[in-house]
């Protein structure tokens, strides 16, 4: 997360989405849940927070327009009270999230407000835990969580909650964009029919300091998702093919999807873009980024 203002009692904060630069789902385990082998890059594109200590030991939560529900569902809220058990915390809290990262996308909004509940809880309690303590915590409650307390570029492996910090070149842009349809992560999962007995290599990625590197080995593997999405939504192979045409060194849907993305060399002025026909969507140019 970025701080933008932190007293004693209270903290604004900047928390931002991810990209999934490759995804391979391996096999399905006995809890359930899936091993995956995957690179995350955290960008520049952010929702907001506010957090106040208040009396009592209350949680609120108020979203500004309303996109997601305010209850036990919300990661935010599941964060607080996770934090409040293990903590004994002598204080409620009250949050405002401002949501500027799509949901249903991919992109990890809602795990990053979590991690950010969650590190903002120990500076305003000073509790003194650090990154890799909470990293533990979070991926209590989600598998993409403990991924925004590393460097914002990181190999990604079992359910999501290993987390490798690497590093890779971050001069590059990526455009992003969120079609209408938003796809269920258990959906995503159950179309790809991994078993227990599935059996796959992950792909090695080796280390690379130019765009061009990182985008040979980006090349050879993929989004695992991405077959199905295509197959059965049309209008994101129409999203697909105009970010390459505009360019795009290579394109890629993001984590279980929505959002597509295209990575490009030099900044592209989605301005003076025109959708393509029967594609009516904004793009958004964003950076790469590490976290701090």
């Amino acid at each position: 997360m970025f701080v933008k203002n932190i007293t004693k009692n209270s903290a604004i904060v900047e928390t931002p989405a991810k990209i999934n630069l490759m995804l391979e789902v391996l096999n399905k385990r006995e809890d359930g849940f899936h091993n995956i082998n995957s690179i995350f890059q955290a960008i520049s594109l952010y929702d907001e927070i506010s957090f106040e200590k208040i009396d009592g030991t209350d949680f609120q939560l108020a979203i500004e327009n309303k996109i997601l529900p305010a209850d036990e569902s919300n990661l935010i809220f599941k964060a607080f009270e996770l934090m409040k058990r293990k903590f004994q915390l002598n204080s409620g809290l009250k949050v405002s999230l401002k949501k500027n990262i799509p949901v249903s996308a991919g992109l990890g909004g809602g795990s990053s407000d979590a991690a950010a509940t969650i590190d903002v809880i120990n500076q305003l309690f000073g509790l003194g835990l650090g990154n890799q303590e909470m990293a533990e915590i979070s991926a209590e409650i989600g598998s993409d969580i403990p991924f925004f307390f590393s460097s914002g570029q990181a190999l990604v492996t079992a359910t999501g909650n290993v987390v490798q910090d690497i590093q890779l070149p971050l001069d590059y842009w990526v455009v992003l964009v969120k079609p209408k349809e938003g796809f269920s992560t258990i959906e995503m999962y159950a179309s790809l029919k991994r078993g227990l007995t599935y059996s796959k290599n992950p792909f090695s990625f080796a280390s690379c300091s130019i765009v061009t590197e990182m985008i040979g080995q980006l090349k050879k593997t993929g989004n695992d998702f991405e077959e199905f999405a295509l197959n059965h939504f049309p209008e994101l192979d129409k999203i697909r093919a105009f970010l390459l045409k505009q360019g795009a060194l290579i394109v890629r849907m993001s984590g279980s999807g929505s959002a597509f993305f295209g990575i490009f060399e030099s900044y592209p002025d989605v301005r003076n873009w025109t959708e393509p026909e029967g594609v009516d969507r904004q793009f958004c140019a964003v950076k790469p980024i590490t976290l701090p």
